[in-house]
C-alpha cells in the first residue's frame, strides 16, 4: 500500500506487519531450534532497500523492513559463536512483483529482475555476509549520508507524482 500514513487502512497495516515481521520471527523460531541442535545454519532474512532508505508514503512498509533489519541485527549478536549466520538481503524494486500492481513504481525507479534477487539470495547461502544487495544498490547505500534529505525529498516528489496520476 502506498499512500498518506493517516489514511492508510488499519487492516492493511496488520497485513504488512503480519507478514513482513511477525512471519519473520515466526520462521526464525522454527528454524532456529534445528540450527542450534546441530551448530550450524544460515538464516537470511529478506529486508528492503526501505530497510535503511524509508520512502516517503509507504511509512508502515517500511517501518517493517527496518523492523527486519534491527532483529535480524540483534539475532547475529545472540547467535555470536553458535556456528549460525544471520544476513539481510536487501532486494531493490524488483520487477514481476506485486508491489506497484495499482499505480506502477515512480518515474525513474529502477527495477531489478526478480532472478538477480534469487541469485543473490542463492549466493548468500553459499557465501553467508552481514548485509547482501544487488550491486548497483551497494553505491546508493554508500551514498546515503551525503543524500540525506535531498534524498528524501527526491523520493517523496516521485511518490507523490506518482500517487496523483
Amino acid at each position: 500500500w502506498m499512500g498518506r500514513v493517516h489514511q492508510m487502512p488499519e487492516d492493511k497495516i496488520n497485513e504488512l506487519i503480519a507478514t513482513n515481521f511477525r512471519g519473520v520471527i515466526s520462521t526464525t523460531q522454527a528454524a532456529l531450534t534445528w540450527m542450534l541442535e546441530r551448530r550450524r545454519g544460515v538464516i537470511i532474512n529478506v529486508a528492503s532497500v526501505a530497510g535503511f532508505r524509508p520512502s516517503p508514503y509507504s511509512a508502515v512498509y517500511s517501518a517493517t523492513k527496518h523492523a527486519v533489519v534491527g532483529f535480524s541485527h540483534a539475532l547475529r549478536g545472540e547467535l555470536s559463536g553458535t556456528g549460525i549466520k544471520v544476513c539481510v538481503v536487501y532486494p531493490g524494486v524488483t520487477s514481476g512483483t506485486e508491489f506497484f500492481n495499482d499505480k506502477g513504481p515512480p518515474i525513474g525507479v529502477v527495477q531489478y529482475p526478480a532472478s538477480w534477487v534469487a541469485n543473490l539470495i542463492v549466493r548468500t547461502a553459499r557465501f553467508p555476509r552481514r548485509d547482501a544487495m544487488v550491486a548497483p544498490l551497494r553505491l546508493f547505500h554508500l551514498a546515503e549520508p551525503v543524500l540525506g534529505g535531498l534524498g528524501d525529498h527526491l523520493i517523496g516528489e516521485a511518490r507523490r507524482r506518482s500517487l496523483s496520476d
